[in-house]
């Protein structure tokens, strides 16, 4: 089986605009989600738009040696299935989907990730919980394992709005195998942290923790920051 990572990314946020180029810790955010979701066991792609807006994210991200791919800026799952085909990846593969908001996300965590999706066989595997509203798992500390052949399911049946925007609305709901991150692993958390890049506030927060640490630390690390 193999593995290929996908990190989502544009430029045009509505509410923090560009913020895939802010800095943190010096570093472009989505290059900086890049290099901390790297791990040995998949090759990993910034799947961004083929707009205008994105040409400096796309310049950005090849001259850092992170490979681009780009499609559709409205239609992001037929990215995700432009990105399989070209890799010609089989039904039984694995693809592991993040956001170039949530710098949190490490090649440790995967693995942690990766080490349950293998021993449960599953099809879909989301490390946020099912209701993140009565949980305190971390906004931001995400992530989406999916089988291949869900993906290309959901995109020849759902053609709705949410499925081609959210990449895995189709495959969340009609995976026979599927589990979440609360269930798969034994992170706990004393309260709820908000982590992921939306807003300015997001942003200002986010530094703050990263200027406690390395780029390079552990997730565990970064959390560890946040609660003292």
């Amino acid at each position: 089986m193999k593995y290929l990572t996908i990190i989502q990314a544009r430029s045009s946020s509505s509410r923090l605009p560009r913020k895939s180029l802010m800095p943190i810790a010096g570093i472009p955010l989505v290059h900086l989600c890049a290099i901390r979701a790297k791990n040995d066991f998949s090759r990993l792609i910034v799947a961004t738009s083929n707009e205008a807006s994105d040409d400096d994210l796309a310049k950005m991200l090849l001259a850092a040696g992170v490979e681009v791919f780009r499609g559709s800026l409205t239609n992001v799952l037929s990215r995700f299935i432009d990105i399989i085909d070209s890799h010609m990846l089989a039904d039984e593969d694995s693809i592991i989907r993040l956001t170039g908001d949530n710098p949190i996300v490490d090649g440790e965590f995967l693995e942690i990730l990766k080490t349950a999706w293998e021993k449960l066989g599953l099809d879909y595997l989301s490390a946020q919980p099912v209701d993140m509203s009565n949980s305190n798992w971390p906004y931001g500390l995400s992530a989406e394992f999916v089988k291949v052949g869900l993906l290309r399911d959901g995109y020849l049946r759902d053609k709705s709005d949410s499925n081609l925007e959210h990449v895995t609305t189709y495959a969340r709901v009609n995976a026979k195998n599927k589990a979440f991150g609360d269930q798969v692993t034994n992170l706990t958390f004393r309260k709820k942290y908000f982590l992921t890049i939306d807003t300015a506030e997001d942003y200002k927060r986010v530094s703050e923790v990263f200027e406690k640490h390395s780029p390079a630390a552990c997730f565990s690390l970064i959390l560890d920051s946040v609660e003292g």
